[in-house]
């Protein structure tokens, strides 16, 4: 989806389909760490949904990987995990792809690390502030 007016639809068919899912699983008592990934996803989407309107493109392709990082960051904070190496390879695939869509001239680089930092700030807004 090359223009901004293309993402709207399924950015928003995506937020409450996540919506949806985020209050079923709250209701049914999911464990809480899976809930507040989906509230974390869900801020995500409505945060590229919310940027479409501003007439900026941030990458969703490094909105996930960024949430992704920050979840494996998260987590090694909260509980004694050592996940260096996930997180590593985690960093190294988003240069890939984030070399990847700037070769295909899809985004600029402002708007990958915009993309990223969406998605690595997440976890902390979901999850730090009950540490």
């Amino acid at each position: 989806m090359k223009s901004l007016r293309e993402r709207r639809k399924p950015y928003l068919m995506l937020l409450i389909f996540y919506l949806f899912t985020l209050a079923l699983l709250y209701f049914i008592h999911f464990p809480t760490v899976y809930v507040k990934l989906f509230l974390g996803a869900s801020t995500v989407i409505a945060v590229l949904y919310l940027f479409s309107y501003l007439e900026y493109k941030a990458s969703a392709h490094l909105s996930g990987l960024g949430g992704i990082c920050g979840m494996l960051f998260v987590i090694s904070l909260l509980y004694p995990i050592d996940l260096t190496a996930q997180l590593i390879f985690f960093i190294l695939l988003s240069g890939i792809i984030g070399s990847a869509r700037l070769a295909l001239k899809a985004h600029s680089f402002d708007e990958l690390v915009v993309g990223f930092l969406i998605g690595f700030s997440s976890p902390f807004f979901v999850f730090l502030p009950n540490f």
